[in-house]
């Protein structure tokens, strides 16, 4: 299996649950695409583009039956790189593996930043 992540408001979970289909954010839209992360970039991407009061979760994304929609292409802007792209409406919730609570580091490390905690069950 190949795993890719998605970093989504826990709300948008929740309602992948009933839908059986976790929604596109709007940039997204827009792109025509799922913007997908490697495990590495998870925590980059809540800190840059999440709040705490939308509760991020990360989902572990099964795409090994998804490579066909699957791409892999450069950011225009920051955070520069390769990036992979889903080309579907939506990922099918039946292809989340897990999904991971990020939660606010307000401990030692004195970030502030969000950093990948433990498996969430609600």
């Amino acid at each position: 299996m190949s795993y890719l992540y998605r970093v989504v408001p826990k709300k948008d979970w929740i309602e992948a649950l009933s839908r059986g289909r976790v929604p596109r954010c709007p940039a997204d839209s827009r792109r025509d695409r799922v913007h997908m992360n490697e495990l590495v970039d998870v925590e980059l991407v809540a800190n840059l583009w999440f709040s705490v009061e939308e509760e991020p979760v990360a989902l572990e994304v099964d795409v090994s039956g998804l490579t066909e929609c699957l791409r892999w292409e450069a950011r225009a802007e920051e955070p520069y790189g390769i990036w992979p792209n889903l080309y579907v409406e939506g990922i099918p919730a039946e292809r989340v593996v897990r999904v991971l609570q990020l939660k606010k580091d307000i401990g030692n490390a004195g970030t502030g930043g969000f950093m990948l905690g433990e498996t969430f069950n609600g």
